[in-house]
């Protein structure tokens, strides 16, 4: 079971960036109002996000 709440902490991590990442972006387009920003944004928060996302065997290995 202690796998399965890493793996949910991992999960909520990544929609507690994407959070971030989302509300960065709406400052950046409200500030600066250009699609620059918007393509800045969603670059850093896909890479965020994948490197997340790689395997971890630690977490998917039951203890």
């Amino acid at each position: 079971m202690d796998h399965l709440r890493q793996i949910a902490s991992q999960i909520a991590a990544i929609e507690a960036e994407r959070a971030v990442a989302m509300r960065a972006r709406w400052l950046s387009d409200r500030h600066l109002g250009t699609s620059q920003a918007r393509r800045n944004s969603n670059q850093a928060s896909t890479s965020t996000t994948l490197r997340r996302m790689k395997p971890n065997s630690d977490a998917l290995s039951p203890e």
